[in-house]
């Protein structure tokens, strides 16, 4: 029925305050609203930004570095490829067969 109350854990966003939900929700640095990429030093970050590059709170320990980083461009697009292949899993090694 239209009544019905939902009785899951789930998150329902219904609204936001503002012009931009990007200012209360985590977000990589240059989709930051309260520091605009373009109009803003780049090492400058909001509670609510991630570095793009390595995906972790900014500042990261390459912030001086990273903080220029923007979905899109290759150098920056390469350089998250890399650092998130790094993090992954790497396969076990298989064992020799005993013959």
């Amino acid at each position: 029925s239209a009544n019905r109350v939902d009785d899951d854990d789930e998150v329902m966003v219904t609204g936001m305050v503002g012009d931009d939900a990007l200012v209360d929700f985590p977000h990589p640095r240059h989709a930051c609203a309260v520091f605009k990429f373009d109009a803003s030093r780049h090492s400058q970050h909001c509670p609510n930004c991630w570095c793009y590059c390595c995906d972790q709170k900014a500042p990261c320990k390459d912030w001086a570095i990273h903080c220029d980083a923007k979905s899109g461009v290759a150098k920056w697009d390469q350089m998250r490829t890399r650092i998130q292949m790094s993090k992954a899993p790497q396969p076990a090694a298989r064992p020799m067969p005993l013959y």
